[in-house]
């Protein structure tokens, strides 16, 4: 069947592109500070004339990259071949996702920013790794399409900034 005008196909486009957009976009940046934080090194990051921030959104960037190359393509290449993945409605529609995940991964890593930030004030942050994930899961549409939620929790997702990041760029493209 289908759900709110979804077909199978695109249930299935869905979630193969949600999980390399996710993959693209998803690159811890808390990771990396907790890390710096931990080692001492993050003395020498602040010392760059570089901004920090700048920093890790580079590093963040070849994250995405090196995801791209070995999980996203791979799985992509896959789906393809052996499932079918439900093409875009139009190149228009294709280029408007492409933008839309650009400012999805701006939006993402802003996010984890704030939520890193907090590590300064923290003796251990796992656990904001783990809500922030939560959040993007549950309220981004990462785990199931928003299409499937009911409508008191389709209503709060739509409030909050998290569907921008996975569920509207694949949302654009189908």
């Amino acid at each position: 069947g289908n759900a709110q005008g979804t077909t199978f196909d695109e249930t299935i486009s869905y979630f193969v592109l949600s999980s390399v957009c996710m993959g693209l976009i998803g690159t811890r940046v808390s990771d990396i500070l907790g890390q710096d934080i931990r080692s001492g090194d993050i003395a020498l990051r602040l010392a760059r004339p570089c901004p920090y921030q700048l920093q890790l959104a580079a590093l963040a960037h070849a994250g995405s990259v090196q995801h791209l190359l070995s999980q996203g393509l791979p799985l992509l290449t896959f789906a393809l071949v052996f499932v079918g993945i439900a093409p875009p409605a139009s190149a228009a529609a294709l280029g408007a996702s492409l933008v839309s995940m650009a400012l999805g991964a701006a939006l993402y890593l802003l996010i984890d920013l704030c939520i890193s930030y907090s590590a300064f004030y923290l003796t251990d942050f796992w656990y904001l790794k783990w809500f922030s994930d939560a959040l993007f899961q549950l309220f981004g549409g990462v785990t199931l399409p928003l299409w499937f939620y009911p409508g008191w929790l389709l209503s709060l997702s739509n409030a909050l900034p998290f569907r921008y990041a996975s569920y509207q760029p694949m949302a654009v493209y189908l």
